[in-house]
């Protein structure tokens, strides 16, 4: 399962809001038989990359996001 976007405002963090939507987001991922989530952290997001990984989550060094302006092609 691809995690779109998650993101929680500044006065609720540290109150178990970005756990709670990362368990509701597993739970959906397990009922719709996926075996794993996905997502993507800006680099200069450590904050929130470091909240990830006190989940559990592994950095994925192997793929790279790339973007082009609609109006190129």
């Amino acid at each position: 399962m691809h995690v779109g976007d998650l993101y929680v405002d500044r006065v609720a963090r540290n109150q178990g809001v970005g756990k709670a939507l990362m368990a509701t987001a597993a739970s959906i991922a397990r009922e719709a038989s996926a075996e794993e989530m996905i997502w993507s952290v800006y680099q200069s997001n450590i904050i929130g990359a470091t909240f990830y990984e006190r989940l559990g989550a592994q950095r994925i060094t192997d793929v790279f996001f790339m973007k082009l302006s609609a109006d190129k092609i």
